[in-house]
């Protein structure tokens, strides 16, 4: 073990998976570490291993320790199976969207679409107002920013801008139904793929690209699409040195292959179903973090 680290052998007086919940608050470690810390010439902080121990907690008797342990990793693992079966919705959604979208790349014979993206959506991208001008972010018409495109149905956004901001930027709104991609940055995992359906009428940023229905193919079937070719998309096909960026060209150009309109929508259907179970499941998870996160408060005062 490293040097860096310090091994304590916990007494009978206490429970040691105990010590592990009681410290896991970062507010009550912290408090904890703080009157023990010192501060080197380097400004780096350091802890006596011995004067760690001097430090004062306050335990409750040993049975009452152990009654908490165990309903404390009971309460664990809820969480870890509730973590479980989200992984196991989303396993089984990659393994639909590969089903779809991974055929096309073999030529899918059942495909009655086929063509360039922009035979079947109109592509374009926004502008960012200038963030030196406060009345251009003094309105209320919404401005959509690339690290908003996170949830499938984007409703509302972080920032909105003036009508002014509009007319100066010859910014366009655009109405709900607009599948928003990811322009710039596509070398960071986080951004590369990232994409939102507009739920409301929003103008977008420089860094976002608008696709607008005009042909056959659903905007969510393409939405999903992207969610299945947006990591190598970004890899292989954006283009720059130091930042990788898509142009509308770029994205416009790459081939397509749709099954029929009624079949698009059966796979919509079955894939927001899944979408559907994997939110719902996923905030399960959120509710037992956060009552875990209260009883720790509530315990250890």
């Amino acid at each position: 073990m490293s040097t860096l680290y310090a091994v304590y052998h916990p007494l009978k007086t206490v429970v040691p998976r105990f010590v592990d919940f009681y410290f896991s608050n970062d507010l009550r470690l912290n408090k904890f570490l703080k009157p023990l810390v010192n501060i080197g010439a380097k400004h780096d902080m350091k802890v006596n291993n011995t004067f760690v121990l001097t430090g004062m907690v306050v335990f409750p008797p040993l049975r009452e320790q152990q009654k908490i342990v165990d309903f404390l990793t009971i309460l664990d693992r809820r969480i870890d199976v509730q973590r479980k079966k989200v992984e196991a919705l989303k396993k089984y959604k990659r393994g639909l969207l590969s089903r779809e979208f991974g055929q096309q790349e073999n030529g899918d014979l059942n495909n009655r679409y086929v063509g360039k993206l922009k035979d079947y959506f109109h592509l374009s991208s926004g502008s960012t107002p200038s963030s030196t001008n406060r009345a251009f972010y003094s309105g209320n018409i919404r401005w959509v920013s690339s690290g908003e495109l996170k949830p499938k149905y984007l409703c509302e956004t972080s920032q909105h801008i003036s009508s002014e901001a509009v007319s100066s930027c010859n910014l366009r709104e655009y109405p709900a139904n607009t599948l928003l991609v990811a322009m710039y940055g596509l070398e960071a995992a986080g951004v590369r793929g990232t994409a939102s359906i507009l739920s409301v009428p929003a103008t977008i940023s420089q860094a976002c690209m608008a696709i607008q229905q005009t042909g056959e193919i659903d905007i969510e079937y393409l939405y999903y699409w992207y969610i299945y070719n947006g990591q190598w998309i970004g890899i292989r096909i954006a283009q720059g040195t130091k930042q990788q960026n898509l142009s509308t060209d770029t994205l416009g150009n790459l081939r397509i292959h749709a099954p029929s309109c009624s079949k698009q929508k059966k796979v919509c259907k079955l894939l927001s179903q899944i979408d559907y179970l994997i939110e719902k499941e996923g905030q399960k998870i959120d509710l037992l973090s956060s009552a875990k996160r209260g009883l720790l408060q509530q315990l250890f005062i």
